[in-house]
């Protein structure tokens, strides 16, 4: 009989351990990939609270460019729980699509992607400016009323060692714009319809008729004086952005565009392609009277043009402060203040 108890306590004994042995053996589970509600949008200078779980608090996050891998944020201050992350947009971010990303665990898991818009300020559009290669420049300066509209323009040339200064008034009255020197030499008349130009006569009497396609000014038809034909100028837009005016044409990348008074797209075209080259064409859209503007930047001239790219610098608050083109040596700025 103790024979029998001893090979007893012996086979538990061995059970015992192999039990034990099998519990050490088991492989370590994988970490929990953490997972987040995300919203659609985020704000530059924003404060933010991203609810989830599975979080480290010892995680970093990350929000890497869509279009440009080269632009990556490491959120400095992001403060992580178990089920949230809180942190500030940074003031230096540009707006676009970013993925994401938190890092824990020697890992990187993507939560999802957001797109960044500049922080909406309330500024006015005081001046737009323009300086070639060849000394030239170009500079609008925006007085604005009591009413809050545009109503006088400050027009200076400089090029070739000589200048011309002009100032011209703006009149609003009923559905119509007027807009003339002080002497009247050059002056235009504006049509409105639905908060929009219709069409207008310059000082040699050319009319013009906008045509527009869901709030996009999608033509110009120009008709001289003693002239029953028209000439028709078309505006070519791809995914709601302005790619040609009447052949010249920009590239366009992903970085959303982010008008202050004046459409940054149309300017160039203005200044850079020359597909706008009278002030009677330009002061529509520096009024912000043609419809809707293109919905990203463009990034480089398009193929035909030689495929320069386009640069942008910013204010702190969002608004364009510079738009470069550079070809070689050669660099055409457009330039933006506020107030």
């Amino acid at each position: 009989m103790k024979n029998i108890w001893m090979m007893l306590l012996i086979i538990c004994s061995a059970c015992a351990f192999t039990a034990c042995s099998g519990d050490d053996d088991k492989p370590t589970p994988p970490p929990v990939a953490p997972t987040a509600t995300l919203p659609e949008t985020l704000t530059i200078g924003q404060e933010v609270t991203i609810n989830g779980k599975d979080f480290a608090t010892t995680a970093k996050l990350i929000f890497k460019n869509s279009a440009d891998a080269a632009k990556t944020l490491d959120i400095e201050g992001a403060v992580f729980t178990a089920t949230s992350i809180t942190f500030t947009v940074p003031a230096g971010a540009e707006a676009g699509n970013y993925k994401i990303v938190v890092r824990q665990n020697d890992k990187e898991y993507e939560l999802g992607t957001v797109e960044l818009l500049a922080n909406k300020v309330e500024k006015k559009l005081t001046k737009v400016s323009f300086s070639d290669p060849w000394g030239t420049t170009v500079e609008y300066a925006l007085t604005y009323g009591e009413d809050g509209q545009i109503g006088k323009i400050g027009y200076v040339v400089k090029a070739e060692g000589e200048t011309q200064e002009m100032i011209y008034n703006v009149k609003r009255e009923s559905e119509q714009v007027f807009i003339a020197d002080a002497e009247e030499a050059e002056a235009y008349t504006y049509s409105l319809k639905d908060g929009k130009i219709a069409g207008y006569v310059d000082a040699y009497n050319t009319s013009f008729n906008c045509q527009y396609t869901n709030n996009y000014l999608t033509a110009l038809a120009v008709r001289y004086e003693g002239e029953e034909e028209e000439y028709v100028i078309e505006y070519e837009y791809t995914d709601n952005n302005l790619v040609a005016i009447d052949g010249s044409g920009l590239k366009f990348g992903e970085q959303k565009n982010i008008p202050n008074g004046v459409d940054p797209v149309i300017c160039i075209y203005k200044f850079i392609l020359t597909s706008i080259t009278e002030n009677s064409d330009f002061f529509p859209h520096l009024l912000g009277l043609c419809g809707n503007s293109s919905a990203n930047l463009p990034s480089s001239l398009d193929a035909m043009n030689g495929h320069l790219p386009l640069t942008y610098t910013y204010e702190e608050w969002g608004g364009i402060k510079s738009i470069t083109c550079t070809n070689e040596e050669e660099v055409s700025t457009i330039g933006f203040e506020y107030e």
